[in-house]
């Protein structure tokens, strides 16, 4: 009397039972590996995208135009030529004049907004902190920096 098992599947020999693992697991892999590269791509164009989103952020620069509080010295200058100096430095084709999506305005004395991207403003944050060193010789503490946000929230 030949031995028959309940389970159908132990008619099938070894070779045909590791055949479907490695086709179940490379399936598997590549559904993995196709859907990271599917994530990694779109969390890559929502950086882009960010990255290139226009954003205002207001910056102190009384240290560097002399302020209202402290009287006017030789190297001092005031806000309106401190931001064409940054607009002549920094990005120059990114800048609303030369038809980019920046913009920049002084409010004199003490302050200057940039509405720009975030490598925009790294650039200009750079400026400022090099432009501050020169000035005290001193390495910089860093731009007062206040983001503004229009949404409201």
């Amino acid at each position: 009397m030949k031995y028959q098992s309940a389970f159908g599947w132990t008619r099938f020999g070894i070779a045909t039972l590791l055949f479907l693992t490695l086709c179940a697991a490379g399936s598997l892999v590549g559904f993995r590996y196709g859907m990271s590269k599917g994530v990694d791509a779109q969390v890559d164009q929502r950086i882009a995208a960010l990255r290139l989103q226009v954003y205002p952020v207001i910056y102190r620069v009384t240290d560097l135009t002399g302020g209202a509080a402290q009287p006017i010295v030789g190297d001092a200058l005031s806000a309106k030529a401190l931001a064409r100096e940054i607009q002549d430095a920094v990005g120059q084709i990114h800048w609303g004049e030369n038809g980019g999506p920046c913009t920049l305005r002084a409010l004199d004395p003490e302050s200057i907004v940039v509405s720009a991207s975030t490598m925009e403003h790294e650039l200009v944050v750079a400026y400022l902190e090099g432009r501050r060193k020169t000035k005290s010789g001193a390495p910089a503490a860093g731009p007062d920096r206040f983001e503004v946000s229009l949404s409201g929230n």
